[in-house]
């Protein structure tokens, strides 16, 4: 994203039952909200069992998906489709890539 230009992205998305209980939504479940709002959801990379995290790093490496000028992707998110927990919490982990844990990052978020 251009300095100075604001861009919404979603990423994930929660439903909150009438007793109070949170519960995070299925991915796609989010994707389906982000269409019918008119909003961009993140670009899913691969869905399928999780094999290793050394098989996860490809998709953490290159140009921004996003936004093909970035030349250095910041990384990928890996989630759970299914494990969820009794409170609606989900297992989820940030993959940085190599390239922009390297890269000075002053300007960026």
């Amino acid at each position: 994203v251009p300095k100075g230009e604001v861009k919404f992205i979603m990423f994930d998305s929660m439903t909150v039952f009438y007793s109070g209980q949170p519960f995070w939504n299925h991915p796609n479940v989010t994707k389906k909200i982000a269409e019918r709002c008119g909003f961009n959801h993140v670009p899913i990379l691969y869905e399928g069992p999780f094999n290793s995290l050394e098989f996860c790093k490809q998709f953490s490496m290159g140009p921004s998906v996003l936004d093909p000028k970035t030349k250095v992707r910041e990384g990928c998110v890996i989630k759970s489709l299914d494990n969820y927990d009794t409170n609606g919490n989900k297992r989820a982990l940030k993959l940085f890539s190599e390239d922009y844990l390297k890269k000075d990052q002053s300007d960026s978020h």
